[in-house]
């Protein structure tokens, strides 16, 4: 456990805590402590603030939860932030901002790793060539998490390459950049995407979602919205998704097909913001037209919604009241 606090990592000194990045190579728990957790901060590191690297074991299995990890300003890392090189790493109610790096700006996850992303934020990166928030060469899964505010080259909000694989559920992109392809998600290989709004994003290309032409996999979308998004071509999506129902686009370009998808359909999003959930997303406001089905059945979960289970008696988690404080900051 990690009490509260604001833990700056620097590179001088003889090795001791708060000195340099933090590599993990065994399995272990690193959580803060209290309602708003621990903050680290690797802004002048040089280096990301955790490296997941483990020794032996390709399966070693690290989580980090319940804190806010400010990431390193330096164009040439891959990783801003976090590092994961290798296992699986789990993070839980965490927070990441602020990192600068060539390749994820935010988090990179690289080939034969694997990264369980929940109730998590990762807001306000930058990378200079792909990946803002995000860059993914191995397995990503997001559950009820959001992805805002990065900026990079190429997937403003994530970026997973051909040897990838990439999973989201009841999750929220929105308000990312790109210059070139993606603003939103750039997904070059298999991918599942279910009720998750990619929303308010830009790119040259793709402002919601790009799909690379030398995709090794299908990318399939349930029960989720595609709108607001901006681009000179392909607003809301460049390449075909493939439609398992429910689904909206406010276009027409993500081929969503299914006779209980909508399509040329404005789904009036609200901003995004704090609406209930682990973490801010952008709900339609009412009147908005939603699919009959599956979307609306007993049991879904609406598209741009969020479970809440243990949240909804805390009232504010971790993740939701750093990202008022770090809008705040903005």
């Amino acid at each position: 456990m990690v009490p509260p606090g604001f833990y700056p990592l620097v590179l001088t000194g003889p090795g001791g805590v708060g000195e340099g990045s933090i590599e993990l190579r065994r399995r272990v728990e690193i959580v803060g402590e209290g309602e708003t957790g621990a903050f680290i901060d690797a802004t002048t590191l040089g280096a990301p603030a955790f490296t997941i690297v483990p020794r032996r074991d390709d399966d070693a299995r690290f989580t980090l939860a319940n804190l806010t990890v400010f990431g390193a300003h330096d164009a040439t890392l891959i990783g801003g932030a976090i590092d994961v090189r290798g296992g699986a790493l789990r993070m839980l109610d965490m927070t990441v901002t602020g990192g600068l790096a060539d390749h994820g700006g935010g988090i990179a996850v690289a080939a034969g790793a694997r990264l369980r992303l929940v109730d998590s934020l990762v807001i306000g990166n930058e990378a200079a060539t792909s990946g803002g928030g995000i860059w993914n060469e191995g397995v990503l899964v997001a559950a009820r998490s959001t992805v805002a505010n990065n900026r990079a080259s190429n997937g403003g909000g994530i970026w997973s390459g051909q040897g990838s694989a990439t999973s989201l559920e009841s999750s929220t992109i929105a308000e990312n950049t790109a210059a070139g392809e993606g603003g939103g998600l750039w997904l070059g290989a298999p991918a599942e995407i279910a009720a998750t709004t990619v929303g308010d994003n830009e790119a040259a290309t793709g402002g919601g979602v790009f799909i690379s032409p030398g995709s090794t996999g299908d990318v399939e979308a349930e029960r989720s919205i595609v709108a607001a998004n901006r681009a000179e071509g392909g607003g809301q999506c460049n390449g075909v998704l493939q439609s398992l129902g429910g689904n909206v686009d406010q276009g027409h370009r993500c081929g969503f097909d299914s006779a209980s998808d909508l399509r040329d359909t404005d789904a009036r999003l609200r901003r995004l913001g704090p609406n209930g959930g682990p973490t801010p997303t952008m709900p339609s406001r009412p009147g908005a037209r939603r699919p009959t089905s599956p979307a609306t059945a007993p049991g879904a979960i609406a598209p741009g919604a969020t479970s809440e289970g243990r949240h909804a008696i805390v009232g504010a988690t971790p993740a939701r009241m750093r990202w008022r404080a770090v809008s705040a900051g903005s």
